[in-house]
C-alpha cells in the first residue's frame, strides 16, 4: 500500500526484476491479474495495483473532474515505488490509463515506464 495525501494507492509486489505493472480495466483491482500472474511465475518482478474507487485506492475523481491524468498519477505513484524502468501492461481502460501515465512522464522529460500494448485477433 501507498501511503498519499490524497489516499491510500494499492500496491503489491512478487519476484524479481525487471519489472511489470499490471494495470487493471475498468472496475477492477489487481485481483483480476492472478491467472496471468500464476502462469508467469516469479521470473520478473510483477506489480499490481487497483483503479481509482476500487480495491484499497482511494476515489479522487470528482463529478466535474474524471480526466484520465488522475489515473495516470496513481500509475506515476506505483511506478516511482517501484524504484526501476517498468513495463506497464494494461488491460482495456489499464492501458489506456498506462499510455497516458507514459505520455506524462515523456512530457516532464522523465522516461521510467514503457507501454505494452497486447492485441487479440
Amino acid at each position: 500500500m501507498i501511503e498519499d495525501e490524497r489516499g491510500c494507492i494499492d500496491y503489491a509486489e512478487s519476484g524479481a526484476s525487471p519489472a511489470v505493472v499490471f494495470v487493471p480495466g475498468s472496475c477492477s483491482t489487481g485481483a483480476a491479474w492472478r491467472p496471468i500472474l500464476c502462469r508467469l511465475g516469479n521470473g520478473l518482478r510483477s506489480v499490481t495495483t487497483s483503479r481509482l474507487g476500487y480495491g484499497g485506492t482511494a476515489e479522487r475523481r470528482t463529478l466535474r473532474d474524471a480526466d484520465i491524468s488522475r489515473e495516470a498519477k496513481i500509475l506515476e505513484a506505483v511506478v516511482r515505488r517501484a524504484a526501476a524502468p517498468v513495463h506497464l501492461v494494461g488491460h482495456s481502460f489499464g492501458g489506456a490509463a498506462a499510455i497516458a501515465q507514459h505520455v506524462a512522464g515523456v512530457e516532464r522529460s522523465e522516461k521510467r515506464s514503457h507501454p505494452a500494448l497486447a492485441l487479440r485477433q
